[in-house]
């Protein structure tokens, strides 16, 4: 009895895989408790590092400096000098879907660098063109109110800076606005 004991005691690695039913195969091995923990750990870390950057908290550490932020001071932009071209009045009729449609009369007047006055007076038949373009597909509902005229002039600058680029513009100012 003592030998069927040791006998016990001493199984083959062979035994082992014939008793599983399974020859020659062992079964792949799973991710240990101890990687489990050393990958969590990892991104914990990287969490908490990432979130501490986006708030601010390391970047003594890292030597990244802010300029001191007050909130009362203006935030003043290098424009260069100024300068205002003033423009033909613009008269377009408005998009209707009447037989008589609305009139719209704009004059306006554009700021722009010094520098770029050149490139403003050689490109400015393709900014009327432009703007007449696009004034007469706008509707009298477009323009109304303080939202249709803050638009409008958006999207002249937009047009004209891209008539001129690299050139920019300031600003439009209007001197007249009058839809009938």
């Amino acid at each position: 009895m003592a030998d069927d004991k040791e006998a016990e005691d001493t199984e083959t690695p062979e035994d082992i895989d014939d008793q599983s039913g399974e020859i020659g195969e062992t079964k792949p091995k799973r991710f240990s408790k101890k990687m489990i923990i050393i990958a969590g750990s990892v991104v914990l870390l990287i969490t908490l590092g990432g979130g501490l950057f986006a708030m601010g908290v390391m970047d003594s550490l890292l030597g990244i400096e802010h300029a001191e932020e007050d909130s009362d001071a203006p935030v003043v932009l290098e424009l260069g000098v100024p300068i205002y071209i003033d423009q033909p009045e613009f008269v377009a009729d408005l998009k209707t879907g009447e037989c008589v449609g609305s009139l719209l009369k704009l004059s306006l007047t554009i700021q722009i660098d010094e520098e770029f006055e050149d490139i403003l007076t050689k490109r400015q038949p393709k900014i009327i063109d432009r703007i007449q373009q696009y004034l007469r597909s706008q509707t009298k509902e477009d323009l109304s109110g303080k939202e249709g005229s803050d638009k409008l002039r958006d999207n002249l600058v937009q047009i004209v800076n891209a008539t001129i680029k690299p050139a920019s513009v300031h600003y439009i100012l209007f001197r007249s606005f009058v839809i009938r």
